[in-house]
């Protein structure tokens, strides 16, 4: 299937005991039923597309160091530096399904800027909704065209009030029952597909809004469509975008060539995201080494 090709929102198949927009089956190849969803928006064409971003001498790095997450949510236990058998991790590295690896072009809407210079203040410990109003606002003040197979990623501000706040911290995190992010509902839902998003990708413990709520839930979606999510509900694969937002205002350039590969251990569970926003010419060697694996899929 081409990165064009998936139905529209109200178009997509009716899967019996399921809500609407679900999108099983739709990826399955006659007999082959597909295990990456959306990523099969990324066909070789769309990452040669994303090759293009590659303009300038830059490259930055958008893994939030392990050694941040002191005060980890939802009852998990804090990271230790031990020198072990990897063999004993698994749960820290994944094969994830037929795919290894997410290149493509990625796009960065930065909510947390646009709303600092509008005057716009919030509390990223709380449920603070941004609306798909906000996201097509700050898209169309940075000059962004989606394109279909685009890996979207929002800052949300996330982190940034993670590094201005010490001890006052620890109470919120752990005991936190809310967090900024993308507004959970229809409108955010239908956005999100009809964009044909290939993964989405955020600061924030999560890319929607917490707590979520019913009738219609990002985290819900994002499984019945197969489609990458990080941090996917993790303060481990919580993105840094703090230089990356930086140096895309540096440039008045909000889209750039991404990838992530997670360690590769089949079975495995969860990853860290291993992610990196390249601007740089020395990347070509990079995309054709993957184009080729790719092309012998």
């Amino acid at each position: 299937m081409r990165a064009s090709d998936p139905p529209q929102w109200k178009n997509m198949p009716v899967v019996k005991g399921m809500p609407h927009g679900t999108a099983w089956g739709l990826f399955d190849s006659g007999c082959v039923r597909d295990e990456v969803g959306t990523l099969n928006l990324l066909t070789p064409e769309v990452v040669v597309e994303a090759g293009k971003e590659i303009k300038t001498g830059k490259s930055v790095i958008l893994n939030w160091g392990l050694e941040h997450v002191a005060e980890p949510g939802f009852g998990r236990i804090r990271v230790e530096h031990n020198i072990i058998d990897w063999r004993k991790t698994q749960h820290y590295y994944s094969y994830e399904g037929e795919r290894g690896e997410i290149v493509g072009r990625g796009v960065l809407l930065d909510y947390c800027s646009w709303a600092e210079r509008q005057g716009i203040q919030y509390n990223a410990m709380s449920r603070y909704c941004i609306t798909v109003k906000d996201l097509e606002t700050v898209a169309k003040e940075e000059g962004l065209v989606f394109k279909p197979g685009d890996l979207l990623i929002v800052q949300s501000g996330w982190i940034k009030w993670y590094n201005e706040h010490d001890e006052d911290r620890i109470k919120y995190i752990i005991n936190g029952k809310e967090y900024v992010c993308v507004e959970g509902s229809e409108e955010s839902v239908e956005w999100l597909w009809s964009h044909y998003f290939s993964g989405i990708a955020g600061d924030a413990i999560g890319f929607e809004a917490w707590p979520p709520q019913l009738p219609r839930r990002i985290h819900d979606h994002i499984a019945l469509w197969g489609m990458a999510s990080t941090p996917w509900m993790t303060d481990r694969r919580t993105l840094d975008l703090e230089a990356l937002a930086k140096e895309c205002e540096a440039q008045k350039y909000w889209s750039f060539f991404f990838s992530s590969a997670p360690l590769n251990l089949k079975g495995g569970v969860s990853r860290t995201p291993n992610a990196l926003a390249v601007f740089e010419g020395t990347a070509r060697l990079v995309i054709d080494a993957l184009l080729r694996t790719m092309m012998m899929w």
